[in-house]
């Protein structure tokens, strides 16, 4: 199953420090560009750890496109 977050449960899930095991639970987890983005404005254990998770392919980045018109 593939998951999609935004960055209030990673925010959370880090500061848990459970985000590896729940990560585990999905065959691929995807954030927004733009989440990744918001995340590592501020440089703390939370962007550390995506930043981690995004190099070593655990992550993948997409591109959300705004379906309202």
């Amino acid at each position: 199953m593939i998951a999609v977050f935004n960055s209030s449960p990673l925010i959370f899930l880090s500061k848990l420090d459970i985000i590896n095991q729940v990560l585990g639970l999905f065959s691929e987890v995807a954030i927004p560009i733009y989440v990744r983005k918001e995340i590592f404005r501020k440089e703390d254990i939370v962007s550390d750890k995506l930043k981690d998770l995004v190099r070593s392919n655990n992550i993948v980045e997409i591109e959300a496109k705004n379906a309202w018109k």
